[in-house]
């Protein structure tokens, strides 16, 4: 439980702040759905991986499409 209080609910709250609390609640069903039996023993580190990924890709497609003409 302290990884995820120490690692994974800041990156939730900046996602929340991103995308909204429909956001979050989008993006833990998602991936619930996509977790493999092996993962689910290290849901902190999952979740983390998770998250990091998809911010990520939230921020590279807003760039992209910032700076697009």
């Amino acid at each position: 439980m302290a990884g995820l209080q120490k690692n994974v609910y800041p990156l939730y709250d900046e996602l929340k702040e991103l995308r909204g609390l429909n956001g979050v609640k989008d993006h833990l069903s998602y991936v619930s759905s996509k977790q493999e039996a092996y993962s689910k023993r290290n849901v902190a580190k999952y979740l983390k991986k998770a998250i990091e990924q998809y911010i990520y890709q939230r921020l590279k497609k807003y760039r992209r499409s910032k700076f697009e003409i």
